[in-house]
């Protein structure tokens, strides 16, 4: 009976150990969600406050990046590199567009002299035809 007595009091007390554990976890899962749900809704600035504040709570000096700002030097080379960039192009439309112009004027003057070559012929045939006209009168 004492046997009996002793396993049934070691199994309450082994249900009661694993029942405390599965609460203990039920409670951080809990915890980590709601942890999760608040980081999710959180805003970007308050996300930074808090890794910032969290990286001071750690102790690890380094972790925070400090950001140097940009002098106007920078600012003004990248417009100038900019410009530079866009008056090349520039000069190469402008090279391009010149190139086509010459070649329709080439193909211009080509078809004019077409044109009249076909027109000198055209008036040496109706000088023919009048000729001929005028010897069979």
């Amino acid at each position: 009976m004492d046997e009996i007595c002793k396993k049934a009091e070691a199994a309450d007390r082994d249900q009661q150990v694993i029942s405390e554990e599965k609460k203990a976890n039920l409670e951080k899962e809990k915890k980590q969600a709601e942890d999760m749900r608040a980081k999710a809704l959180e805003k970007v600035g308050e996300t930074k406050k808090r890794v910032a504040v969290s990286d001071d709570v750690s102790g690890e000096p380094g972790k925070k990046e400090k950001r140097a700002r940009r002098s106007g030097t920078d600012t003004i080379a990248y417009l100038k590199e900019k410009s530079a960039k866009e008056f090349e192009i520039r000069q190469e439309e402008l090279q391009i567009r010149k190139e086509e112009q010459c070649a329709q004027a080439k193909c211009h003057e080509q078809m004019t002299r077409q044109l009249i070559h076909q027109q000198e012929r055209q008036q040496d045939m109706f000088a023919n035809l009048q000729r001929q006209q005028n010897q069979q009168l």
